[in-house]
């Protein structure tokens, strides 16, 4: 795992020396699980874990693997965040010197169709403390 983390913030870009070490490292890595049911069914969880310090930032559990579940999924992973941060991320981002506010965190994915949605781009670009980078499918994990 430990490669794993290294090699993507090579692929990120990130440059490890300038993380503070306070809080966990600013990469997330989001994905679907499956669980089948005794009954027959199937329930897909959707995780968001932070790369470094391997903390769980809050699950939703649905039927179905959309768009709609991961936006949910994000949006449980902010609050998660921010309360252990105790303030909102947008107002821990970097800004640049114009004050626009950079991203804080990088959210990982695979280039599966849940997280290619417009709607899911949207969602982020409203968020600039977030960034998305989809990797290809089975990359890091």
């Amino acid at each position: 795992m430990i490669y794993e983390v290294k090699r993507l913030c090579r692929v990120l870009d990130v440059n490890r020396s300038s993380y503070r070490t306070d809080r966990p490292e600013p990469v997330w890595q989001l994905d679907f699980s499956e669980f089948e049911t005794t009954a027959g069914g199937t329930w897909r969880l959707a995780g968001c874990r932070d790369c470094w310090s391997k903390y769980e930032l809050g699950w939703h559990v649905s039927p179905a693997t959309n768009r709609h579940d991961v936006i949910v999924a994000i949006e449980i992973t902010l609050k998660e965040a921010e309360l252990l941060a105790g303030a909102r991320l947008v107002d821990l981002a970097p800004r640049d010197p114009d004050g626009t506010v950079q991203p804080l965190d990088t959210i990982v994915t695979d280039k599966g169709g849940s997280f290619s949605s417009f709607r899911l781009e949207a969602f982020i670009a409203k968020h600039s403390e977030l960034r998305h980078v989809r990797m290809r499918v089975r990359i890091p994990g």
